[in-house]
């Protein structure tokens, strides 16, 4: 009899939004849940990161809106953990702090289920140093306080203002925007006094981070004049008059931007980490996934050109015959798939590597692929090729199809053969440009094909109505990203596209879009620096 897999809990704190203020802990158990039940406060491009397969529960939690009452949530976190689950209940900020991380736990010691907990970067210390406000100061606060804001609705605060007004270092408050005029009256009453510097940080570590500073007198007053979103870290003490001198985030370059990139998540990391570098909020959001086709050594698409090639097709071949030489041809294909060929043409990174996986899945050793000359669309995909050892003959230095037709068109030879394993239903315009210089016997391989992808985790048509800036690396990912914003007004949207086509069907979305000089991460990244500047008018 099969024992029964044991169940377990984590308690992740996942910091106040900013992905890079995720723990690496809290990745690594996030990436290993078969449930995950999390917080509104948990950040959007966290919740990207949560595992395809894994269950996933929206517990709510936000301010004014508990999806999920607590007593229901403590018995789902046993109920799963008891069904053999590795369970991760996902909390913004730190689950000890205001998170009510302790309630969830008795329930789990009290039936002995195993639990860790995993604690996270609080918004209390994060968010006042994203808007230059160090918490502790050598000559203004040798202590920070931390006080819930919270409290129900149409009661009073209880909290002791005579005795917070008579501590010496930083009042920090959480979850108190509703209580801010209660909280700044009760100070002065308590003694603070009233020029006392105070700032309400409004969506800290995000693109919509805002701020007022003022004093604890006045304070509500300003709020009153400038509305400010939740969730928001009300902040007491002097060091909040070392903003301006210390404010670093909203000095990069890119602050203020949400700028998604739809590409698959494993092409997109080196150009999300430079924009976030810059200052810029992103969210990996792919809209198409990757799905290689094993079986092409079977595939009709290309044994169809070598029957054409081998075999004079007649009006008397029947039904029968043509499968047999499908299969016939396919049997052979392994045999002259490297040897046969002149050149090998790589138009992605995908591309290369679906390629060459299935190169050793087949175990087709790479030194029958000698004799061809390899060519690439792109830096991207010739730095793919290098990875597997080997270096392309021919880039275009325009990177787009038709360049590479002409370029390839103008190399070859008249009766040469050539293999392009790509996507399939890829861009034919690459062999018309062929066709047109050369007569040539082209393979036209669909090796993988791309799939649209829905993102439920994340509002995105709430994305693009905020305004955003999207990076579209293919015709591909702006069709997936349109499914996922049905019936949405998609003028907010700057596209930032790579190559004709791309832009072609951001254009027929109704997205205004620049395209990049090329698909290099410098040349987008200059893009989209040309465009914010001038979006901001600089």
């Amino acid at each position: 009899m099969e024992q029964k897999k044991e169940g377990k809990v984590w308690l992740v704190g996942a910091g106040p939004s900013d992905a890079e203020l995720l723990t690496l802990k809290a990745k690594r158990v996030l990436e290993q849940a078969e449930v995950v039940v999390y917080d509104r406060l948990v950040g959007e491009s966290i919740l990207l990161m949560m595992p395809e397969a894994a269950e996933k529960i929206d517990a709510g939690k936000r301010s004014g809106n508990h999806t999920m009452p607590q007593e229901q949530m403590n018995e789902l976190l046993l109920k799963k953990a008891q069904e053999g689950k590795c369970v991760v209940r996902l909390k913004g900020g730190d689950p000890f702090l205001f998170g009510r991380g302790g309630e969830e736990l008795e329930l789990l010691a009290k039936h002995n289920i195993p639990f860790e907990v995993v604690p996270g970067v609080t918004s209390a210390i994060s968010v006042p140093a994203y808007n230059g406000i160090p918490v502790t100061h050598r000559d203004y606060a040798s202590s920070v306080h931390i006080i819930t804001g919270h409290k129900k609705k149409d009661e009073p605060l209880n909290l002791d203002f005579t005795t917070l007004a008579k501590l010496e270092g930083t009042l920090v408050f959480l979850m108190g925007v509703s209580a801010l005029t209660d909280i700044c009256q009760g100070l002065c009453n308590g003694g603070k006094a009233k020029e006392t510097p105070a700032a309400l940080l409004s969506r800290g570590t995000t693109a919509k981070q805002r701020r007022i500073v003022s004093t604890l007198e006045k304070l509500p007053e300003e709020v009153k004049k400038n509305p400010m979103e939740t969730p928001a870290v009300i902040v007491v003490g002097e060091v909040c008059g070392l903003s301006d001198e210390f404010n670093w985030y909203e000095k990069l370059t890119l602050f203020g931007k949400k700028i998604i990139v739809t590409r698959p998540r494993e092409r997109s990391r080196a150009l999300a980490e430079r924009l976030r570098s810059l200052g810029a909020e992103v969210l990996e959001l792919p809209t198409i996934e990757i799905h290689p086709n094993d079986n092409f050594s079977n595939e009709c698409d290309i044994t169809e050109k070598w029957i054409q090639k081998n075999v004079e097709d007649t009006e008397t071949q029947n039904e029968n015959q043509k499968a047999e030489m499908h299969i016939d041809m396919a049997q052979k294909l392994s045999d002259v798939l490297l040897n046969d060929y002149q050149y090998v043409v790589f138009t992605s990174p995908s591309g290369v590597n679906c390629f060459f996986d299935q190169l050793k899945k087949e175990k087709i050793d790479i030194r029958r692929f000698f004799r061809a000359k390899i060519a690439a669309l792109g830096a991207g995909t010739a730095k793919e090729l290098e990875l597997h050892g080997v270096f392309a003959d021919l880039v275009p230095e325009v990177y787009d199809a038709a360049h590479l037709g002409i370029c390839i068109g103008e190399a070859c030879a008249d009766g040469n053969h050539i293999l392009i394993p790509r996507v399939r239903n890829g861009s034919q315009e690459l062999i018309r440009e062929i066709q047109k210089r050369k007569k040539v016997t082209i393979a036209d391989l669909p090796i993988y094909d791309t799939i649209e992808k829905e993102q439920k985790w994340v509002n995105v048509p709430k994305l693009v109505e905020e305004g955003c800036m999207v990076v579209f690396t293919s015709a591909s990912t702006v069709r997936g990203f349109v499914k996922n914003v049905p019936d949405t007004d998609l003028s907010h949207v700057q596209g930032i596209c790579i190559g004709k086509q791309t832009a072609q069907e951001a254009k027929k979305a109704g997205i205004s879009c620049v395209t990049a000089k090329s698909a290099t991460v410098e040349d987008l990244v200059q893009t989209i620096l040309n465009c914010s500047s001038q979006s901001d008018g600089k």
